[in-house]
């Protein structure tokens, strides 16, 4: 079982409290996407996963719901 923690989750009424569980990523593939720019530059993006929390409810469809926090990485070549 994970830490416990309450994240303010956006709404379009404003931000509301959720309580949730802090789950540990086992393994990860992150990808580049690369991008060839009109300067002759190539940019390489990806996303890093950093925190995963997975909410006490479902969402209409029964799934759990889950909150990330992820930091770009950008390399210019």
């Amino acid at each position: 079982m994970g830490k416990r923690i309450t994240v303010n989750v956006p709404t379009p009424t404003g931000l509301v409290p959720k309580e949730g569980e802090i789950i540990e990523v086992k393994t990860s593939t992150e990808n580049w996407s690369s991008y060839e720019l009109e300067d002759g530059s190539t940019l390489k993006v990806k996303q890093v996963l950093v925190k995963v929390i997975k909410l006490d409810e479902k969402d209409h469809e029964g799934k759990p719901v889950y909150i990330t926090e992820a930091q770009p990485i950008i390399s210019v070549q």
